[in-house]
C-alpha cells in the first residue's frame, strides 16, 4: 500500500507538470468557451465532465473561487497560446480534453442534429488550430 501511494504521487506530479501554468490557463478557457457556446443550461453529466476535466486532466480544484482565479482569454488568445507550444504528448492529452466536451454533446440526446454537428466542428477547428 505504501508503494502504490508513493506511485500515485509520482504519477499525480507527472500530470502537473505535462502542461506549464499558461498552458493550463490557456486550456482552461478553451475548455470555458466551449462549455459557454455548447452548454447553455449544463446538466449533471455535462457538469461532471467539466469538473473531470478541470481536477483530473488540469489540476484545478472545481470550485468558483478556483475558477474566477483563472485569467480570462479569449478564444483566439488561448489558442495562440497552445499552438506550436505543444509537444505530441501535451497535443493528444489536450485532444482527449477537447474529445470529451464534444462527446459530452454528441452523447446527448437533449441536443439537436444541428448542434452537435456544429460542436463537432467547432471541436475540429480547435484541435486544427492547435495542431501547426
Amino acid at each position: 500500500p505504501e508503494m502504490s501511494r508513493g506511485l500515485g504521487d509520482v504519477y499525480k506530479r507527472q500530470v502537473i507538470t505535462m502542461f506549464t501554468v499558461q498552458q493550463i490557463y490557456s486550456i482552461a478557457n478553451v475548455v470555458r468557451h466551449f462549455t459557454n457556446r455548447f452548454m447553455q443550461n449544463p446538466d449533471t453529466s455535462q457538469k461532471i465532465i467539466v469538473k473531470t476535466i478541470f481536477e483530473s486532466k488540469l489540476q484545478i480544484p472545481f470550485i468558483q473561487e478556483s475558477i474566477d482565479s483563472i485569467p480570462n482569454y479569449g478564444l483566439m488568445e488561448a489558442i495562440e497560446n497552445l499552438a506550436g507550444a505543444l509537444n505530441e504528448t501535451q497535443k493528444n492529452k489536450f485532444y482527449e480534453i477537447i474529445d470529451m466536451l464534444q462527446n459530452s454533446i454528441d452523447g446527448n440526446p437533449y441536443y439537436s442534429e444541428i448542434i452537435k454537428k456544429e460542436a463537432k466542428t467547432y471541436a475540429s477547428a480547435i484541435k486544427a488550430a492547435i495542431w501547426f
